[in-house]
């Protein structure tokens, strides 16, 4: 499968036959992100969100967002 992009993160889905679900994970030097979805649309829709969230997290905490390696 693609890598998947936003914002300059990127992140490689797999499918899971046993849960019959995507996911993927973006790990940076000390952070981690994951998300999953049941098609590869909703993966790309959860992966979005994360790293929105991620982004929001490290604003509220004051912390320098960590990008992808």
């Amino acid at each position: 499968m693609e890598v998947i992009l936003y914002k300059g993160y990127r992140a490689q889905p797999e499918f899971d036959k046993e849960d019959n679900i995507f996911h993927a994970t973006v790990t940076l030097p000390r952070d981690i992100v994951s998300f999953h979805g049941d098609s590869l649309f909703d993966l790309k829709v959860a992966f979005q969100k994360a790293i929105d969230s991620y982004l929001e997290h490290c604003y509220k905490i004051d912390k320098e967002p960590e990008k992808t390696p």
